[in-house]
């Protein structure tokens, strides 16, 4: 996210800025990326491929995540990590989708989905927009029960 383009952001480090912070992130044990096309609208996957092979970094030794909503052509010939299914719906994935989605993996001898990666950021926190109703019952929930006892909510809430 904070390589790529300045056409994206004024603070993002261009690729020849990028590579040698890449390659020596690697050298002091990172190998772990998580990228997608909505960091710097794409040149971000293009740089972690051209880092890759500009400084001869094995593909096993890296762990890759991204979302497969573009393919992986910016990658050159690298095979994902983890490959991520993006939920455009602006909400969070119920469940139930979930499990289904398991299902289809189990039916299709696929490997099984293993993460969720819903938005969360300074600004935009999508999990808690979604717990918000159930949050205020319980708290208020606990409030009576703490006031009917004398004791505080935390003495309620580690009972």
């Amino acid at each position: 996210m904070t390589y790529g383009s300045r056409d994206w952001q004024k603070w993002v480090l261009e690729e020849e800025e990028a590579l040698p912070l890449l390659k020596h992130a690697y050298d002091v044990g990172i190998n772990t990326l998580d990228i997608a096309d909505l960091y710097s609208n794409g040149c971000s996957e293009e740089i972690i491929g051209k880092a890759l092979q500009n400084y001869d970094i094995p593909h096993e030794n890296v762990i890759i995540l991204t979302k497969c909503q573009y393919g992986i052509s910016r990658f050159g010939e690298l095979q994902l990590s983890v490959f991520a299914i993006t939920v455009n719906d602006g909400q969070m994935m119920p469940a139930w989708k979930f499990q289904l989605l398991q299902n289809l993996a189990k039916k299709n001898e696929w490997h099984k989905f293993i993460r969720m990666q819903n938005y969360y950021n300074l600004l935009y926190r999508e999990e808690k927009l979604q717990e918000g109703k159930t949050n205020k019952a319980i708290i208020t929930a606990v409030e009576e029960v703490a006031k009917a006892r004398g004791v505080s909510m935390a003495v309620v809430a580690i009972a």
